[in-house]
């Protein structure tokens, strides 16, 4: 009597269909851990944008109030805080002077009446290739 011998192993178009959904598997993950840590990284930048977000605001307002005078109607600047870059532009919109309060309260002081100044800030914060740009109003004195 002839024995018929089993075949042990597999065959190749097993073998092939196993190395696509392996690899399909490895690409998948790999996929999902680059999109994961490019979006950490876009979450950190922004996050550094944010956190020096008012310092900025704070050293535009210093400038804007040192810096205006009857002439200037566009004042810019740029500063760099820990990698972090802000270029600002401030155009004035209007001029004016305090309400009338009724009290004479200049008594020999010389009175500016148009002391008051409303500007349109346009701040732009870059860091780590992402930019994002802010839009404010700032009265200054």
């Amino acid at each position: 009597m002839g024995e018929c011998k089993r075949q042990q192993g597999f065959t190749l178009l097993e073998v092939m269909v196993a190395a696509v959904i392996l690899f399909a598997a490895i690409s998948l993950t790999s996929l999902i851990f680059k999109t994961a840590y490019l979006s950490g990284q876009k979450a950190n930048s922004t996050f550094e944008q944010n956190a020096y977000l008012p310092i900025f605001i704070d050293n535009i307002k210093i400038k804007l109030r040192h810096q205006h005078s009857e002439s200037a109607s566009l004042l810019r600047g740029e500063e760099k805080i820990m990698g972090v870059t802000a270029s600002w532009q401030a155009t004035e919109i209007a001029r004016a002077a305090a309400p009338e309060s009724g009290l004479d309260l200049t008594q020999g002081v010389e009175f500016n009446p148009a002391r008051f100044a409303l500007w349109d800030v346009t701040l732009r914060i870059k860091s780590q290739g992402v930019e994002q740009e802010y839009r404010y109003k700032e009265v200054t004195y």
